[in-house]
C-alpha cells in the first residue's frame, strides 16, 4: 500500500471549510448499547402503530418503541421524540422487526429512510421526516491518516467547484432517485497501481449498499471511488457492521470509511474527520397504513 507521504507528495493542502447548516446531537446523550443490551430489550409482543396523518407526523411516535443501528447517532432522535430504542445489528434485522410489528418503525438518516422506501416500494412503506430541530449531524468520511484526510479535502473541495458533488448528491439523495444505475464515468486506473482501503458497510444506504449482484455503489461509495482514481489508486472495499466502523479504521485496518457516519467530539477521538461530505437529518421508515 502506498504510505501516507507517498499518496500526497508534494501537495500542501488548506483546509477548505464547508458549512454545515446545523449542529450535531450533543454526545453526551448518546446512550451506549451493545449487542447484549440489544438481546435484551427485544420483544415478541406485536405493537400498535400510531395513526399517522402526514409525513411530518412524528410526534405521534412518543411512547413507542422504534428500531435503530447499532452505534447510529439516530438514537438520539428517538430519546428527543419520547420514544424507547431498540437496537439492532443491522437494518434487514431492524426493518424485519417492523414487518412482524415487534418495533413500530425503524429510525435512519432521512436520506436513507427515503431511499429504502424507494427500494422496497412507496406502496408498502413510508418516511416520517424528524425534524431537523429535533436532529441533525454533518457526515464526513474518516481515516487515522492526516495526509489522507487532507488529500481527501482537496479532492471533495475541487469536485464541489466543479458541480460533480451536486450532481452526485441529486441522485443519490434528491428527489428521483437512482439506486440502480452504474456509477459512470470512472477515471481508468492501472491495474498494478497502489491500493485505498475502504471501509464501508452494507447499512448505510444511500451512502454504501450492495446491488443485488453484489456490486458496491451509494454516495460514499462513489466519493470513495473517485478519489482513489483521483490518486491513481485502485479501490478495496472492506465490509463492516455499521457499528465496527469507527473502530476497524482507527486501529489502521483501512485507510479510508465512509458510511452515514456523523462527526462527533467522541469520534474524532478514534478516528480523523475529513470536512462534511453532507448534512444528515433522522426520519422513520413505516408501514404504508392501508
Amino acid at each position: 500500500m502506498r504510505s501516507a507521504k507517498k499518496l500526497v507528495a508534494a501537495i500542501a493542502v488548506p483546509l477548505i471549510l464547508l458549512s454545515t447548516g446545523c449542529s450535531s446531537a450533543p454526545a453526551s446523550n448518546t446512550p451506549q448499547l451493545n449487542a447484549t443490551d440489544a438481546e435484551a430489550t427485544n420483544t415478541v409482543d406485536e405493537v400498535e402503530a400510531p395513526q399517522i396523518t402526514n409525513d411530518s407526523d412524528y410526534a405521534a411516535f412518543a411512547g413507542t418503541t422504534l428500531g435503530v443501528i447499532q452505534g447510529a447517532l439516530c438514537i438520539n432522535a428517538i430519546d428527543s421524540m419520547g420514544a424507547t430504542p431498540e437496537a439492532f445489528a443491522t437494518t434487514q434485522d431492524a426493518v424485519d422487526a417492523v414487518e412482524s410489528a415487534t418495533t413500530t418503525g425503524f429510525v435512519a438518516a432521512l436520506s436513507g429512510v427515503r431511499a429504502m422506501v424507494e427500494q422496497r416500494g412507496d406502496d408498502v412503506w413510508r418516511a416520517v421526516e424528524i425534524p431537523e430541530s429535533v436532529f441533525s449531524v454533518p457526515i464526513g468520511a474518516f481515516g487515522h491518516d492526516q495526509a489522507v484526510i487532507d488529500a481527501f479535502n482537496e479532492f471533495f473541495a475541487s469536485r464541489e467547484a466543479d458541480g460533480t458533488i451536486a450532481a452526485m448528491q441529486a441522485r443519490w439523495m434528491g428527489e428521483k432517485l437512482d439506486l440502480v444505475s452504474p456509477i459512470a464515468d470512472l477515471p481508468e486506473v492501472a491495474e498494478d497501481a497502489d491500493t485505498l482501503v475502504v471501509a464501508v458497510t452494507e447499512d448505510a444506504i444511500p451512502y454504501s449498499f450492495r446491488t443485488e449482484d453484489g456490486e458496491w455503489m451509494g454516495y460514499g461509495v462513489e466519493l470513495a471511488e473517485r478519489f482513489a482514481a483521483s490518486q491513481g489508486m485502485q479501490v478495496e472495499f472492506k465490509d463492516l457492521l455499521y457499528a465496527d466502523l469507527v473502530d476497524f479504521v482507527g486501529n489502521g485496518n483501512a485507510d479510508l470509511g465512509v458510511g452515514s457516519i456523523g462527526i462527533t467530539p467522541e469520534r474524532q477521538e478514534i478516528v480523523l474527520f475529513s470536512n462534511p461530505i453532507t448534512d444528515e437529518a433522522a426520519g422513520i421508515l413505516v408501514p404504508l397504513q392501508k
